[in-house]
């Protein structure tokens, strides 16, 4: 039986000795009930930090010159996904820069390829594109897109 919801305080998490055990055992317990006893590797992609974007958070952005810019070749990177992949990995994080370029001669492609030839799970972080490139990475085989916003400050925002 899941407990009721549980929002640990900062005395709580500070705890120590039986307090602490008691904290461990709890969460252990309701990870299991939740989740079963499985563990998901996922392995993280990383196919371009190319990025047509200036977010200030981020340092991939457009602006910084001091970074060392690459792009993944589809090839590489099917061979290795496909035939060097640790057993362990369950998922495939595919992510890059904000990179149109890398998403359609690369990603899209490898999409495809890792979808007939294993069982993984594919998650794509590739930025803000347009609705078709959405599209594509859908029926390719991307199950879940991860994006990023700037939302903290409203003038980093606007920017």
């Amino acid at each position: 039986m899941i407990d009721e919801p549980f929002f640990p305080t900062t005395d709580v998490l500070k705890s120590r000795d039986q307090a602490q055990h008691a904290f461990h055992e709890r969460a252990a317990r309701v990870a299991v009930e939740t989740f079963g006893r499985q563990v998901f590797v996922r392995a993280v992609v990383e196919v371009s930090n190319f990025c047509r974007e200036n977010c200030s958070y981020c340092g991939m952005r457009r602006d910084n010159r001091g970074l060392a810019r690459h792009r993944a070749r589809l090839d590489q990177l099917a061979e290795l996904l496909v035939h060097h992949r640790p057993a362990s990995v369950t998922d495939v994080n595919i992510q890059a820069g904000e990179d149109p370029l890398i998403v359609r001669e690369v990603v899209l492609p490898l999409i495809k390829i890792l979808r007939h030839q294993t069982p993984v799970g594919l998650s794509v972080c590739l930025g803000t594109l347009n609705r078709s490139l959405y599209g594509a990475l859908r029926s390719a085989g991307a199950s879940t897109y991860i994006i990023k916003f700037e939302v903290a400050d409203p003038e980093l925002t606007r920017r």
